[in-house]
């Protein structure tokens, strides 16, 4: 017995089944008993029929045809009972069971209307019916996924908010550095030349600052939105590195640091990837290196291959704290004060980097103990 069926029976109550059988049980024999009359009656009725009865009953011989009647006679009316009883049984378990599929059906539109409304906790339940319950699994999924829709939309709401909110803070505190030595020089509040320039000086940094966060927002932006269009072609990594080390030279003199290059292995170690999109990577790992890393250290940089291309960036100074680690690639997002003036760093500089190397289908992750923190980069070769 199928999962249909036992569902169906034990939705029946055992009264009712009785009932049937006590119907079917009590309309057979009528049924019989109408069916020989009307046999008998269209037999002798009938002149051809009734000569042919004869002509059988003679053929046969009279003694030999009564033997038959009494041998095989009582079984097959038991066997004719037995299948008018089943067809009548067959005949009310049909009706019911088209009584119970239709309160089903009722249940289940009663179920999608309520979800209709927007009622995303209730949940079409299984009717024990085949076609139904493929129906309310639909159903089910369906609204399983549009509580998921529901649940980004929520998220990217939430975090339109924080991008907006975060936006606002980071730009009125230069925004109002600005305004305030912009109105001194107005109010001519300056002593002399030198406290002037003084003053336009430090507004135009702040300008800058502004500047650099509006253009990693429009980045950062950009490449959340999937606007940004990689254009891969093979590229030599550790050519790509020594090119972006060597753009570093004049922060490094100043910080009175240095950058080192390690390439394990021979050949020029490629990989299919956007060069531009790709230094603008290494430019924030290098920048932060430089910031961060003590007076008179090197920044290292180790390229070799495993299964991906790796690129390892390491710097002796302040470390990262082990709690900020599993934050710091998340958008705005700033480490301790130690590490991070809010008037220099946007908080989106590795948001970007991890955005692009993820457009890359590669990995980035950081650590960080005893002074010295590693910047690990994979990607594939293929």
């Amino acid at each position: 017995m199928n999962r249909t069926k036992r569902i169906f029976f034990s939705r029946v109550p055992k009264w009712k089944l009785a009932l049937f059988a006590a119907v079917s049980f009590a309309v057979t024999p009528l049924t019989w008993y109408l069916i020989t009359r009307v046999f008998s009656a269209v037999v002798f009725s009938s002149v051809t029929l009734s000569g042919l009865a004869v002509e059988i009953v003679s053929l046969i011989g009279k003694y030999k045809f009564s033997h038959l009647v009494e041998t095989y006679g009582p079984p097959f009316y038991i066997l004719g009972w037995m299948l008018t009883f089943a067809a009548y049984m067959r005949v009310c378990l049909n009706y019911e069971k088209r009584r119970i599929y239709n309160l089903c059906l009722e249940k289940l539109t009663l179920d999608a209307a309520l979800i209709a409304q927007g009622d995303f906790t209730h949940k079409a339940a299984s009717m024990g019916f085949q076609d139904l319950d493929n129906l309310a699994g639909s159903i089910n999924a369906i609204v399983e996924k549009l509580k998921q829709f529901q649940k980004e939309e929520q998220i990217a709401e939430q975090a339109k908010r924080d991008l907006i909110t975060n936006v606002s803070h980071d730009l009125r505190t230069p925004l109002t550095s600005i305004i305030g030595y912009l109105s001194l020089i107005e109010q001519d509040r300056y002593h002399d030349e030198v406290e002037m320039r003084y003053y336009t000086r430090t507004a135009y940094d702040k300008a800058i600052v502004m500047e650099k966060l509006i253009k990693e927002l429009f980045e950062y932006t950009k490449v959340q939105n999937s606007g940004l269009i990689l254009s891969k072609v093979p590229i030599s990594l550790v050519e790509l590195l020594r090119q972006v080390s060597a753009s570093f030279r004049p922060q490094l003199e100043k910080a009175d640091k240095d950058i080192h290059l390690e390439s394990r292995g021979e050949g020029r170690l490629e990989v299919l990837a956007d060069g531009d999109k790709l230094a603008r990577v290494f430019e924030n790992i290098l920048s932060n290196a430089i910031k961060y890393g003590e007076k008179g250290s090197t920044v290292e940089i180790r390229v070799y291959q495993e299964e991906d291309a790796i690129v390892e960036v390491s710097n002796i100074g302040i470390a990262i704290p082990s709690a900020d680690l599993p934050f710091i690639f998340e958008r705005f997002y700033r480490v301790d004060k130690s590490r991070s003036d809010s008037q220099e760093s946007s908080g989106l500089g590795l948001a970007i980097a991890k955005a692009i190397i993820d457009l890359h289908d590669g990995q980035i992750v950081a650590s960080s103990s005893d002074g010295q923190t590693v910047f690990t980069i994979r990607l594939p070769t293929g």
